[in-house]
């Protein structure tokens, strides 16, 4: 039997220190028609909030020296929501406010500093100074709370108010999962809400005028995962690709982990139990391929370069199997949930053909392959290990290297398709590498 090594890593996310202040001001009146501004009381507030971007999901763990870099996700719009602390820890929403693209801006002095004017000068303030617990997301879209005012500005607290006056409906928030899963969706939250008590923090000056600092880390609100291959015994046949597809991919993106229910998450829903705007899993395939792969092809993993297949998908959180072992991991019974079933777990299946070596060239070093092929097609499951976890983690990165050695050695379970299948009962060495970013 032919050795095959996979290598499913997470890259450790590098924390870049991004400062991004909000100064919000006091209002002087309340407008009837602006139901996010909150009336000049005592408790009125400016606040900063001072957000920790996360760091480049592209550094690969395994590469010494290398120097992790900002992603350059840009801020298109802040939304920053307080659920003020009523009697018996009950939250409701006090006050919403929507910032725009135009009124954020580079600091000069530094490429990961952004600043989000929240205020005139202190002239108004949205926020009050009391027990309560602050969500922000960033790039959810002006429409993400509801539709906009006549006028075009983001909607009232009112309209806010009635889905999302509770906490709850706040976090089981969903977006629909991007057109093209190779596309950074670049959308990104506060998980779990930032908790302020009055008097925890002192003022400090910030815009000419004392603030109450906030600090939160911003995450990802999906996974990122790169797909690569290598042939590891040329001299024996030579794989090439000819497609990739993802299987079980969630329907939508949760703005927060599992939106706060218990995992698993999210439900397997079929027929008519599906409704539109649910999250559910999808068993249709989706082609990872940008197009004709044959110009440009997708290439091998070199030393120097990673040639990845560059996807995005939301988390899947199945939970636990039972297997012990890398080839059990594909075997029906040994899945999470009762029964060990296989159901809704993500997983990718790397089609290609596989050619065997048929003799050398003159200089008798590079290997001649056959004219034809065999199709092959290989199945892996995505998780935090290779026997047991089927869990798909937001702000995550996880790069899979597909290492093959044969025709009918570089999975557990590999289908022929031509019409011969070949299941192994025992497992390969497995090169297991998980880095876990605290």
């Amino acid at each position: 039997m032919k050795k095959i090594n996979y290598t499913y890593l997470f890259s450790p996310l590098a924390w870049l220190l991004v400062c991004t202040t909000m100064i919000m001001g006091i209002t002087a009146c309340h407008k009837d028609t602006d139901s996010n501004e909150a009336e000049d009381t005592p408790q009125s507030a400016r606040f900063s909030f001072i957000l920790k971007l996360p760091g480049e999901l592209s550094v690969d763990s395994r590469a010494e020296g290398s120097v992790p870099s900002l992603s350059g996700i840009p801020f298109n719009d802040v939304w920053v929501l307080q659920y003020k602390v009523e009697t018996g820890n009950t939250t409701t929403l006090s006050a919403a406010k929507y910032y725009t693209g135009e009124s954020i801006t580079g600091e000069a002095q530094s490429d990961y500093l952004v600043i989000v004017p929240t205020g005139d000068g202190g002239s108004n303030a949205y926020f009050t100074n009391e027990e309560s617990r602050f969500y922000i997301i960033v790039n959810g879209g002006i429409n993400l709370l509801g539709e906009q005012a006549a006028d075009g500005s983001a909607p009232e607290l009112s309209t806010i108010q009635t889905n999302y006056n509770s906490e709850a409906s706040i976090r089981s928030l969903l977006q629909s999962i991007p057109a093209s899963i190779a596309t950074d969706p670049g959308l990104l939250a506060v998980e779990n809400g930032i908790d302020f008590k009055p008097g925890t923090t002192d003022a400090t000056d910030a815009g000419g005028a004392a603030s109450i600092p906030i600090r939160a880390t911003l995450v990802r609100t999906y996974a990122r995962i790169d797909v690569c291959y290598q042939n590891t015994k040329p001299e024996d046949g030579k794989f090439t690709p000819t497609d990739a597809v993802l299987v079980n991919q969630p329907t939508h993106l949760a703005l927060f982990s599992a939106e706060g229910k218990n995992t698993p998450y999210p439900p397997v829903s079929v027929g008519a139990d599906v409704e539109a705007s649910q999250n559910h899993i999808s068993t249709t395939e989706v082609s990872l391929k940008n197009g004709d792969w044959t110009t440009p092809p997708w290439q091998e993993r070199t030393e120097t370069d990673k040639n990845a297949l560059t996807f995005y998908t939301s988390e899947n959180l199945r939970g636990q199997g039972i297997a012990t072992t890398y080839s059990g991991k594909s075997q029906s019974g040994n899945g999470p949930g009762i029964g060990g079933s296989l159901e809704g777990c993500t997983h990718l299946i790397l089609r290609g053909t596989y050619r065997y070596r048929t003799g050398f060239d003159a200089s008798s070093k590079d290997p001649i392959y056959s004219t034809d092929g065999i199709g092959v097609e290989y199945k892996i499951y995505l998780g935090g290990n290779l026997t047991n976890d089927y869990n798909v983690r937001r702000n995550m990165h996880y790069t899979v290297t597909v290492n093959i050695g044969g025709a009918n050695s570089a999975d557990a379970r590999v289908t022929i398709t031509d019409g011969n299948v070949i299941v192994f009962d025992d497992s390969d060495t497995i090169e297991n590498t998980v880095d876990f970013n605290s």
